[in-house]
Order: structure tokens, then C-alpha cells, then sequence
């Protein structure tokens, strides 16, 4: 009977122990099974995850290049734009360009012409005024055309403004920079600036040459001693040669 008793009771046990090793085993596979469901998961979650992602870095990389590139159109279609205007501007300058030269060739003839004539014309006059009646009618003449360039004449804005053209506005640059100059200081400037010679325009301006002389050295100093800042332009106007028979008489 005891031998019975530790026969059933081991036989009891085992069973016990089967089983629990049994309850174990299915538990640890249960466990695994849903540990593997729940990997599976993941990764589908992941994979799903990962595909959008790289769906939107796809999406935003054909933006970034649509977007880039119609920039790059547009900034092509603007620079072509520019590219017209610059040309159509560059046209318009070289036309300006052209008829400024032709403006300035055609005054600078003028000055050439005209005015070295009357000039001359005015030395002629001031050196052998009334030593012969053969020279009556010439002197006539010269007056009449000395008279056009006086402060009331027709000749002398016409003079201003060939100054302004052959000169690069050195009589409205005048104005501007000495507004408080005397008219008669302008006037006797714009005869130096068209080159006259003090002679000549000691008859334009009905006084002596002497004072002339006087005259254009205080306009040189005030000029030098100023601030303005086309003052070296109006120095080398008032330096230049205004005499062309000087020379010719000198030789």
C-alpha cells in the first residue's frame, strides 16, 4: 500500500508537473506569438511610416525643383526683359550720343567760323577804326554785328547757349554755383568762355581793355578761391587762348 500510495502520488505529481509545464509552454508561446504580432505591427506601422515619409520628401523634392525651376524662368524671362531695356536704352544713348557730337561738331564750327570772324573783324575795328573812309563801310558793318553780341543784342543768348553746348553747361553751371554774381560779371564771362579777346569784347561791353584785364583777373580769384565744384572747369576756360592773332602777329 505504501509502495501503492508513493506510486499514485508520484504519478499525481508528474501529472501536476506536465501540466503546469504545459500551462507554461502555451503561455511562453502566446506570449511569442503576440510579442511577434505585436513586432509585425511595428514594422508595418514603420514600413507605412517610412513610405509616407519618403512619399513626402519625394513630393517636396518635385516642388522644390518645380518651384526652382520656375523661378529660374522667371528670372531668365526678367533678365531677357532687362537684357531689352538695357539694349533699347544703349540705342537711345548712342543716338543721343550722336546728335550731341553732331550738336557740338556743328557749334564748334560755328565758333570756328562765325565768331573767329567777327573777332578778327572786332580786332580790325578796334586797331583801324576811322584811319580811312575806305574803312567806313566795313566798320559799319562790323558795328552792326559787334552791336548783336552787346547786353541787349539778339547774338548773345545764342552765344550762351553755344557755350553750354561746346563748354558742358559751363554757363548754366555758372549761374548755379554763383547766384549772387553780377549780370555784368556773367555777361563778360560768357565772352571769355565763347573765346573772345579782351579787345573785342572791350567793344561788346563798351569799356576799356584795361578794365577788361582788371575785371577777368578779380572774376579768376574770386573763381579760385571759391567752393564750387566745377571750378577747374571755369579756370582753364578763363586760361584758355583768346587770341588767335597773337600769334600770327607775333611770328
Amino acid at each position: 500500500m505504501i509502495h501503492r500510495f508513493i506510486f499514485l502520488n508520484d504519478s499525481l505529481t508528474r501529472a501536476t508537473l506536465q501540466t503546469s509545464a504545459g500551462m507554461i509552454e502555451k503561455e511562453y508561446f502566446r506570449e511569442r506569438t503576440a510579442f511577434a504580432d505585436y513586432r509585425m505591427r511595428s514594422r508595418r506601422i514603420g514600413e507605412a511610416a517610412a513610405a509616407v515619409i519618403l512619399l513626402l520628401v519625394v513630393a517636396a523634392g518635385v516642388l522644390l525643383v518645380r518651384q526652382r525651376m520656375r523661378l529660374q524662368r522667371e528670372r531668365y524671362e526678367r533678365e531677357l526683359l532687362l537684357a531689352g531695356e538695357v539694349r533699347e536704352k544703349y540705342r537711345e544713348l548712342v543716338r543721343q550720343t550722336e546728335q550731341t557730337l553732331h550738336a557740338e561738331n556743328r557749334m564748334k564750327g560755328i565758333l570756328a567760323t562765325r565768331f573767329d570772324i567777327v573777332d578778327r573783324l572786332g580786332k580790325t575795328l578796334y586797331e583801324r577804326e576811322n584811319t580811312a573812309s575806305g574803312q567806313a563801310a566795313m566798320t559799319r558793318q562790323v558795328k552792326r554785328l559787334i552791336d548783336g553780341f552787346a547786353a541787349d543784342g539778339e547774338m548773345l543768348p545764342e552765344l550762351e547757349r553755344i557755350v553750354d553746348i561746346v563748354h558742358d553747361n559751363a554757363m548754366r553751371k555758372l549761374r548755379r554755383d554763383f547766384p549772387g554774381m553780377k549780370q555784368a560779371d556773367i555777361r563778360l564771362l560768357c565772352y571769355i568762355f565763347g573765346g573772345f579777346s579782351p579787345q573785342v569784347i572791350s567793344l561788346f561791353m563798351h569799356d576799356s581793355v584795361a578794365n577788361i584785364y582788371a575785371r577777368k583777373s578779380r572774376l579768376k580769384t574770386r573763381i579760385r578761391n571759391s567752393e564750387s565744384p566745377e571750378r577747374e572747369l571755369f579756370i582753364a576756360l578763363l586760361e584758355q587762348k583768346s587770341d588767335p592773332c597773337q600769334k600770327s602777329d607775333a611770328e
